[in-house]
């Protein structure tokens, strides 16, 4: 016979299950957010020729809040129409989750191409205005009053997925992210070293990524033991290639972007379920498993 806090365990986690379920059966549903605004701040950094007046797009989910909020981190490429429909889809089905979400634009205001960040000098420059960034737009958003002070996630995308685990590692008088979902990074600089995790990770990999392969950059980073609050997942989907998420079908620098509408589709929805389990106020405990494949 099971006893009460058995039989309580179990319903909180149904519970949490049938939620969850009914937050994914309405992604896709032309769901559209309540309010979004151009949020603007000047961000300092600590490359000074770089600091800028930088904004983005700031939605809201229907509802008063204050609300968690995930920033968005494009990829080298910036803003292009193609990244911006696709983070702007990654936003949509967040908003319907409950979370705001803030489409950050680094490059724009800056002037800055995807050839001079993509493959050019100011590649190594942008990792670190782009980090200063990332902290400077949470800061700044702290100060809306229709954002959640205490509960920040990121999103990045190549370029900015790189970005986005750099602001997951133990960084001196910076906060840490509730988590952080990383689609197809460069894992060598930031996850291969001896730097301990303030945030837990979500790592998307193509295995036909021939920009930013998984192996064994990202794999090594996975097996690594690591103490509760930064474990990091990595899901690789065998046949998908660098950009899946986005709906390119080219060749840029030598690299293959091909979209993949399942990968795409079951990354969102394991993201999804990546940021709900650490909404709550408590730390991250506990060890997080991972297995590799087209989940």
């Amino acid at each position: 016979m099971k006893s009460r806090g058995a039989k309580n365990d179990l319903r909180r986690t149904l519970y949490f299950r049938g939620c969850l379920a009914l937050l994914l059966v309405i992604l896709g549903s032309g769901f559209q957010p309540a309010h979004a605004e151009t949020f603007t701040f000047e961000s300092k950094t600590s490359l000074k020729s770089y600091t800028a007046t930088i904004g983005g797009q700031l939605s809201f989910p229907p509802g008063r809040g204050p609300f968690p909020v995930v920033i968005l981190l494009h990829a080298c490429g910036g803003l292009d129409r193609l990244g911006k429909a696709s983070l702007s889809a990654h936003a949509r089905s967040l908003e319907q989750a409950g979370f705001a979400t803030y489409i950050l634009d680094s490059l724009s205001a800056r002037g800055l191409t995807a050839d001079q960040v993509c493959d050019g000098p100011k590649g190594r420059d942008a990792s670190e205005f782009r980090l200063d960034d990332l902290f400077n737009a949470r800061d700044a958003l702290q100060n809306h009053p229709r954002v959640d002070k205490n509960r920040f996630f990121a999103l990045g995308q190549s370029h900015g997925a790189s970005v986005a685990i750099w602001a997951a590692v133990n960084l001196v008088n910076r906060d840490r992210f509730r988590a952080v979902a990383a689609f197809y990074p460069d894992c060598r600089a930031s996850l291969l070293h001896s730097f301990s995790l303030r945030s837990p990770v979500i790592v998307f990999a193509g295995g036909k990524d021939d920009w930013t392969p998984p192996a064994p950059s990202c794999e090594e980073a996975k097996r690594r033991e690591r103490p509760p609050g930064g474990e990091i997942e990595l899901i690789i989907y065998p046949d998908a290639y660098h950009a899946f998420d986005q709906q390119r079908r080219d060749r840029y620098k030598g690299h293959a972007l091909i979209y993949d509408g399942q990968a795409t589709a079951t990354s969102r929805k394991r993201m999804l379920g990546f940021f709900v389990r650490y909404l709550r106020d408590e730390s991250p405990s506990g060890s997080s498993s991972a297995r590799s494949g087209a989940n």
